[in-house]
């Protein structure tokens, strides 16, 4: 992922201040909580693979909202 605070939360490093986060954030972590081996991981936005990714799904997401 390449936002560091919610990995950092994720890892337990960072409390969740928001109020409106959470539950979103409980619910992640009991969600990853099923899973024999998480790693949460930071990755610079401008690391080729990531622009890549986040270039697949904005079209992705473009295409499902009709957006041309």
């Amino acid at each position: 992922m390449d936002s560091e605070l919610v990995i950092k939360q994720m890892r337990g490093e960072y409390k969740v201040k928001s109020e409106a986060l959470r539950g979103l954030h409980d619910d992640a972590t009991a969600m990853s909580s099923l899973i024999p081996k998480v790693t949460f991981t930071h990755v610079r936005r401008s690391d080729p693979m990531v622009a890549r990714a986040d270039a697949m799904l904005n079209r992705t997401m473009d295409a499902a909202a009709g957006v041309r």
